[in-house]
């Protein structure tokens, strides 16, 4: 974590990561999940789907919030 202050030129990257790829992949994430529900048919496969989104969701949020880095 850095303590300096934010300075525009230096760190417009941020903003742009902020404005563009953020939601897009918020978007993208939500709309995959409805298509993959709804080509499942059975209950079992549907319930399977979800557990297996949520676990990713939540997996997702640990690993961020524990700064951990797979890039």
């Amino acid at each position: 974590m850095e303590s300096g202050t934010f300075h525009i030129n230096e760190d417009a990257y941020v903003l742009w990561d902020l404005v563009l790829f953020e939601p897009w992949f918020l978007i993208e994430g939500i709309l995959l999940g409805i298509v993959g529900w709804c080509f499942l048919k059975e209950k079992r496969s549907r319930m399977i789907w979800l557990a297996a989104c949520i676990f990713g969701v939540i997996f997702g949020l640990v690993t961020g919030i524990m700064g951990v880095r797979f890039a």
